[in-house]
């Protein structure tokens, strides 16, 4: 295949040594040295840091790295670039790297230079993060230097092609083939992936050059919906284009689609039965109105899917000021979980005015962030809406002694399957000494609500043994469980961290018993400390 034959897990992982952290964010010695007293210990495992040895790469050593995430064993998977030098130069410094033979022992999946899997041209740069199921396998989108786009899966035990640019398309007549445009995959524990794209070749024109795609790991791929097929239950309409494809734990596929009457829907089900689950002018459950956009969202192992969709304004009572909504449920089953116009839950009179990304989890709960007539929220249905938290929450174990800051806005968000929530907040208060280099956050919030801090940026994070460094940005991943995600069912939460002095890293948490928001108090005395010393130095 290629250059190289598939190679086997095992023979390529090395054993990358596991650094803890205890007593939160810092060790009991530099607590003591702040005028702290160090509580129950707050584990947080180093994955990699800027200047560690990256496997797989006889010396190279890691610059910066892309988002990381994890699967449900707190095996981690990531992007990284590799510092110049040596023999490292632009043509070979990107690569991307997995946990997948277990915690801490690091392997290298791909880099840019080197033989592309499958193919004879060699790895250029693939999309990050890839793709990240619970098996520890990788799937992910890639381009190679002078050869084909393609998506790679690790669904068989070994990588290899499920899809190549210029090569026969899975379900498609002989001489039809993968063409240019292809998505990122979703991808889930049974190593089956599933993406949309183009084809090209003999009988393809404009009418029906678009798909999408399931399977494997094992065999060619079937084609869940192609434009030009009569789409199910859009009376008569064809499919058009597709968007946000997702494969749940059984094969199922959903997808957005646009339809050659001009209108679109959301699909869910099996290859080639998908079924409706909403349309422009369907009834819209839970209203008198009718749908009259759509917005990909998510999808579950139980089939239900979780969107944001508009209203037509005019039908049915319908005005500009109640037209959006999210939704969730299976085909022939939608339900209203939250609609433009309606009070948001515990945030003091305020109505929603507009969603996104809404995340749905396997027991059926849906998160949805959604931006108020005044700031923005985090609010999760499960079997009832409630709030998880919103701008001008009191923001717990932040303060610096003059009180605890506020939550201003929220960025990216993950759901697990027990109802924990992963988000990155920026903090306000002005007179709770907040500034612009200490206002990113990232919480997690437990199923029973409580908030912890992770990691807060001007905190001090130590690296090693007396190597300490300066939070400078967070960057944590929130998104569909079948694309990888940096939250997992355990409660752990995977993230990145840029340094003041230039320093990168990756790291994974494990989260302390619900009600220990104060142990990460503790890192704020950090803060505190420097902000005296600063003081005292200007006196």
């Amino acid at each position: 295949m290629g250059h190289s034959a598939p190679f086997i897990r095992a023979s390529r992982r090395v054993r990358f040594s596991d650094r803890i952290v205890r007593s939160s964010i810092y060790t009991a010695a530099a607590l003591f040295a702040l005028g702290a007293t160090p509580a129950a210990a707050f584990t947080i495992r180093t994955v990699a840091i800027t200047g560690d040895v990256a496997p797989g790469t006889a010396g190279a050593t890691y610059d910066t790295f892309g988002p990381i995430v994890l699967d449900s064993a707190g095996e981690a998977a990531f992007t990284a670039t590799l510092a110049l030098g040596g023999d490292v130069v632009a043509t070979n410094n990107l690569g991307m790297w997995s946990e997948g033979a277990g915690v801490g022992a690091l392997g290298l999946i791909e880099r840019r230079g080197s033989p592309a899997v499958g193919t004879s041209a060699t790895w250029d740069a693939a999309i990050a993060p890839p793709a990240w199921n619970d098996a520890g396998q990788v799937a992910f989108l890639a381009f190679t230097n002078g050869g084909p786009i393609g998506v790679w899966s690790e669904g068989s035990g070994a990588l290899a092609p499920a899809a190549l640019t210029g090569s026969q398309a899975g379900g498609a007549p002989a001489g039809q083939n993968y063409a240019a445009s292809l998505s990122e995959p979703s991808f889930n524990d049974a190593g089956q992936v599933a993406f949309h794209g183009t084809l090209s070749g003999a009988g393809v024109t404009l009418a029906n050059d678009r798909a999408v795609w399931v399977g494997g790991p094992v065999g060619p791929l079937a084609i869940a919906a192609r434009e030009g097929q009569s789409a199910p239950g859009a009376g008569g309409a064809s499919f058009s284009d597709f968007e946000g494809t997702l494969v749940n734990s059984g094969g199922d596929v959903s997808f957005r689609a646009t339809l050659s009457d001009g209108g679109s829907g959301i699909w869910a089900g099996p290859a080639g039965a998908v079924q409706l689950a909403a349309r422009d002018g369907s009834a819209a459950a839970g209203t008198t109105g009718q749908f009259e956009n759509f917005i990909a969202g998510d999808f579950n192992d139980q089939g239900k899917v979780a969107f944001e969709a508009g209203l037509a304004v005019g039908v049915g009572g319908v005005t500009a000021g109640d037209d959006r909504g999210v939704w969730a449920g299976a085909p022939g089953s939608l339900a209203l979980i939250a609609r433009e116009g309606q009070v948001a839950p515990n945030a003091g009179g305020r109505v929603f005015e507009s969603f996104s990304g809404p995340r749905i989890n396997d027991v059926g709960e849906v998160l949805f962030r959604a931006f108020l007539d005044t700031g923005t929220g985090l609010f999760l249905d499960g079997g009832g809406l409630g709030k998880v938290v919103a701008s001008g929450d009191s923001a717990p174990g932040t303060s610096l002694g003059l009180g605890d800051a506020a939550f201003g806005s929220f960025t990216d968000y993950a759901l697990n399957h027990s109802g924990a929530v992963a988000f990155t907040a920026t903090l306000t208060g002005l007179a709770q000494g907040v500034t612009g280099a200490n206002d990113g956050s990232l919480w997690l919030a437990d199923p029973g609500g409580a908030l912890t801090l992770i990691v807060r940026e001007g905190m001090l994070w130590q690296l090693g043994l007396g190597d300490f460094a300066i939070v400078e940005s967070i960057d944590f991943f929130g998104g569909p469980d079948a694309r990888g995600r940096g939250l997992n069912d355990a409660g752990e939460v995977s993230f990145h961290l840029l340094f003041s002095d230039g320093r990168e890293g990756v790291f994974v948490t494990a989260i302390p018993e619900p009600g220990s928001a104060g142990l990460v108090a503790l890192g704020l005395i950090a803060i505190a400390a420097r902000r005296r010393l600063a003081a005292a130095a200007q006196a």
